[in-house]
């Protein structure tokens, strides 16, 4: 049975950017679109790779990531999404606005 319902709002099928939704966190409301998303390391279910595929698929997900700790759901996403990330990076000091030149391929962070 199929119950999807287009105007819907939903985290799966909304077209927009996804803001952050944690109100206890310094970014909440605030997109990752085209943002270099840095974070410790992910949490929640599985669905968290689908997430991640379909905000890249919808064009509003992040240009890359920097994750202290990366586990399976976060890395299948990213490799699912063809976003660059970077895991363990060997410094974790990252400023919210900060500027960010990433090189996944080579694991490489640049930051002004």
């Amino acid at each position: 049975i199929n119950n999807f319902k287009p105007n819907t709002k939903n985290f799966l099928t909304t077209p927009y950017p996804i803001p952050i939704i944690n109100p206890k966190h310094q970014l909440y409301k605030k997109s990752i679109q085209d943002k270099i998303l840095v974070f410790p390391i992910g949490r929640g279910s599985t669905v968290g790779s689908y997430i991640i595929y379909r905000s890249a698929l919808r064009g509003v997900g992040p240009k890359g990531m920097i994750c202290k700790q990366a586990e399976h759901i976060v890395a299948v996403g990213a490799i699912m999404s063809n976003i660059p990330m970077v895991d363990k990076p060997e410094k974790f000091d990252f400023k919210n606005g900060q500027k960010i030149k990433l090189d996944a391929d080579k694991g490489e962070i640049e930051t002004t």
